[in-house]
Order: structure tokens, then sequence, then C-alpha cells
């Protein structure tokens, strides 16, 4: 698989969250993500914290929300493709292109 469609994949997984829900957070949830992430370091946590930022226009903070575990390597893919989106739309190509390429193929869906 190229990269271009590797990314292509992580990246509608990992808006998948962030538009296919019809609840939008409210900008006064914020508070209580960041004490959750802080509280309880998980990676759904952590999922929900940048599902925000992307929905409220802030890929910046999601990256820097989400960089401590993705170049570490403790990131599992759906936050690897979260953070890969977030540069993408702070047109931040060569930081998605970086934590994308190290990653195996997708499983293929049968269609």
């Amino acid at each position: 698989m190229e990269l271009a469609d590797k990314i292509i994949h992580l990246q509608l997984a990992a808006l998948k969250p962030v538009y296919s829900s019809s609840l939008t957070l409210p900008c006064a949830q914020e508070r209580s993500l960041l004490r959750a992430v802080r509280e309880h370091p998980c990676d759904s946590a952590q999922r929900e914290l940048g599902a925000f930022y992307l929905q409220h226009g802030n890929p910046n903070r999601v990256m820097a929300e989400l960089e401590p575990a993705v170049r570490t390597g403790a990131a599992q893919r759906d936050l690897i493709g979260l953070y890969a989106a977030a540069a993408i739309q702070a047109k931040k190509f060569s930081d998605a292109i970086s934590v994308l390429k190290p990653l195996p193929e997708p499983p293929r869906q049968l269609d």
C-alpha cells in the first residue's frame, strides 16, 4: 500500500469518531477532558480530548496533547491516525508522514 493510501485510510479512521457523532462537545467540556487525561492518561481519554480539539478547529493542540504518546511509540494506531489527521489539517505534512510511515499496512476490508 502506498504511503498516500495509508495516510488517507488512517485519517478517515481517526476522523470517524469526530464527525460520525452528532454530539458536538461544548467548549466548557475542555476542562473536564483535560482533567480526565491528567488523572487517567489512557488512550480513550486522549482520543476524546483530541476529538474535542479537532471539532473546535485546533489541530495544533491535538498534536501537542498526543505527541508524547505518539513519539514514544506508546500510542495505539487510532491515536497515531488522529495525530496525523491533525498534522494534515495544520498543513504539517512532514509530521504526518513521520508517524505514518513506520506503521504496517492496515487490514484490508472485504467488499
